[in-house]
């Protein structure tokens, strides 16, 4: 669903508005015309007849302990998707931009069900490119950090806030296209990370996963959309030092499609993310980032300095 202007904040995340608003006060809040608008639901979900999209059978460690992850999605024929684990999770009518949960608003499953999955699937619907991603900002500017789960986004972006950057999203972006530039858009207010690692300085925590505590990040928002000043793309950690290098536009675009979140038809992955990946890279300037496997984060949060400065030089 196309959203209208609003002068006020709203409810929601990720450039799409929430409602009604007293389930989307939980995922944040944010000004400026949305992307799309959505409704929450909480109600039975029934596994559809129809195609499989894709399926995920994993072993997660939670804690030292092997978990079994088993989770497929199905598409009915009115276009409906069902997240499907060993009950049905969560469905996404398209038609209606309505999302349907079996959990109720505030537990962490459904908090991050509708970040992870739902809001991903309607944004593909509207063009909109989804990365693996964090993002942080200063003077206006943001850069978003691209890496796999595990790369070091999340540490990253604590070591941003504590040297007086903010949050625009921490584990997944949404990045708009528009004209010749690029915007991201604020995430949910939390930074999840392994049990036992401390969130930002003063922070509490929002809610506990069995894999991850989230740490609240509401103090350290953007209250809107910031333009992209520079795409940073994690490498495997590794070497002594923060290596922090150019890449030009031709390497970027493999780099950007390798993060790029698609949790529809995968037959379509292809189509639908090569020229908005290949117009991003074009657009924003992007660097390589390897920080070390006992990283200094200082060293790290001096590279996103220089490469936000570049940027600013260059746009300048």
């Amino acid at each position: 669903m196309t959203a209208a202007a609003s002068p006020l904040p709203w409810s929601g995340c990720h450039g799409v508005r929430l409602g009604p608003p007293d389930r989307g006060a939980p995922y944040g809040t944010c000004a400026g015309t949305p992307l799309l608008e959505a409704e929450l639901a909480l109600g039975p979900i029934t596994v559809p007849g129809g195609r499989e999209l894709w399926a995920i059978s994993t072993n997660v460690d939670v804690g030292g302990e092997a978990v079994a992850v088993d989770q497929r999605l199905v598409r009915d024929a009115q276009g409906t998707d069902v997240l499907v684990g060993a009950t049905p999770l969560l469905s996404v009518d398209h038609r209606r931009s309505l999302i349907t949960t079996g959990t109720a608003e505030d537990d962490p499953r459904t908090l991050q069900m509708v970040t992870t999955f739902a809001i991903p699937l309607l944004l593909h619907d509207a063009g909109v490119l989804v990365f693996h991603a964090s993002a942080c900002a200063r003077d206006g500017m943001a850069v978003v950090v691209a890496g796999r789960s595990g790369s070091g986004k999340s540490s990253l972006l604590v070591a941003l806030l504590e040297a007086g950057w903010q949050t625009v999203s921490e584990d997944l972006c949404a990045v708009e296209l528009r004209g010749d530039g690029a915007w991201v858009w604020p995430g949910p207010p939390w930074v999840r990370r392994v049990p036992g690692a401390a969130g930002p300085e003063g922070s509490r925590i929002r809610f506990e996963a069995r894999d991850k505590t989230a740490w609240d990040l509401s103090e350290h928002m953007v209250d809107g959309p910031r333009p992209v000043a520079a795409m940073v793309l994690l490498d495997a950690p590794g070497g002594s030092a923060v290596q922090c290098t150019p890449m030009d536009a031709a390497e970027a675009i493999g780099h950007l499609a390798h993060h790029a979140v698609w949790l529809g038809d995968p037959l379509a992955r292809a189509a639908a993310l090569f020229k908005p990946c290949a117009q991003l890279a074009r657009a924003v300037p992007a660097r390589g980032l390897r920080i070390p496997r006992q990283p200094a984060w200082g060293d790290a949060v001096r590279a996103l300095d220089e490469a936000l400065s570049a940027a600013a030089t260059t746009s300048g």
